[in-house]
């Protein structure tokens, strides 16, 4: 198994604890639009399914039209491991498109 390590910042902590302690029946985060929702649910889905095995559902929000919606959906990509972006262990990022 591939190592990650999520790095939950200081203001997602509480959240992120409660997502993956089910501490909560339900949950919201009101945040700035670039305040990492997307990831800290990733990684807790992640934890959780590590812990119990399921089917585990996120839909990721509708914001790929325009310049601002690419530039979101380049970066998820860049964050995702290189065996998840089909880049062969190994290889650097800059050999990929070769």
């Amino acid at each position: 198994m591939v190592e990650y390590v999520y790095n939950v910042r200081w203001y997602q902590e509480a959240f992120h604890r409660a997502l993956v302690e089910r501490t909560h029946d339900r949950l919201i985060a009101i945040w700035h639009r670039r305040a990492g929702k997307d990831d800290v649910l990733l990684d807790a889905m992640r934890t959780l399914a590590l812990k119990d095995p399921g089917t585990y559902w996120h839909c990721f929000p509708g914001t790929e039209a325009g310049a601002q919606g690419d530039l979101e959906r380049r970066e998820r990509q860049h964050r995702q491991a290189p065996h998840l972006r089909g880049i062969p262990a190994g290889h650097h990022q800059a050999d990929a498109g070769r």
